[in-house]
């Protein structure tokens, strides 16, 4: 009988003909190669839910809290800062008033909107947001939330409120944002600040919502665990 082998997305030892088969655990995960390199900055964008965007922020987190490597340009360092950066927006936003609109979304009152809609199509969005709301809701935590805040900046969404990183960014806002802190501008596409490098008061309110908010740790933990390291 000629040798068999088994095709593996991560390294580990080839098998042959039939064995046992069993979910990937976290090694397996780990050891999956990188096809674009360490360095990889194109984000992921193909996950098939309207909510793998703040998905990637709490993966983030976790990725460079378990490397203890807060200074990098790779995609995780790139999220994490961007985090980072849409929650300053949120900590200065009393300076910011003249550039900056906050939209709140209610969860139930706009679902039940899009629901009870007479358009077709508005029926058919409300129904697959709600699901997704409900299949996703105890990793994203999203029946602990009544709503969420949306950040509009010229006219477009470039971030908001997340309930599993605190805050996340939109794709395309490192390509317009133009507000500056310092010498920094915000959302730069190739300045990736870890909050140590940050302003001592902003780093106060991230960890003064560590210790306040109720049940942080549990609901955030990625992040828990890159304010401990930090």
């Amino acid at each position: 009988m000629s040798s068999k082998k088994v095709y593996r997305f991560h390294k580990g030892k080839d098998g042959e003909d039939w064995f046992a088969s069993e979910a990937y655990t976290k090694t397996e995960i780990d050891g999956i190669a990188d096809p674009t390199g360490a360095t990889n900055r194109s984000q992921i964008t193909s996950i098939p839910s309207p909510f793998a965007r703040i998905d990637l922020f709490k993966s983030a987190f976790q990725h460079v809290a378990e490397k203890n490597s807060f200074e990098g340009s790779t995609m995780h360092h790139k999220l994490v800062s961007d985090c980072l950066d849409i929650g300053q927006i949120f900590f200065n936003f009393d300076n910011l008033k003249s550039q900056i609109t906050l939209i709140k979304w209610e969860k139930q009152r706009e679902l039940d909107a899009l629901c009870l809609s007479t358009n077709k199509k508005h029926r058919s969005l409300g129904e697959a947001l709600k699901l997704y709301l409900e299949q996703d809701t105890e990793t994203y935590h999203f029946d602990q939330i009544d709503s969420l805040f949306l950040i509009v900046y010229d006219h477009k969404v470039i971030g908001g409120t997340s309930p599993s990183s605190l805050f996340f960014s939109t794709a395309n806002a490192t390509n317009f944002v133009n507000i500056y802190f310092g010498n920094r501008r915000l959302l730069n596409g190739d300045d990736y600040t870890p909050l140590y490098k940050r302003d001592g008061e902003y780093q106060k309110y991230w960890y003064g919502i560590l210790n306040f908010f109720p049940d942080f740790r549990n609901c955030f933990r990625e992040v828990a665990e890159y304010l401990d390291k930090n």
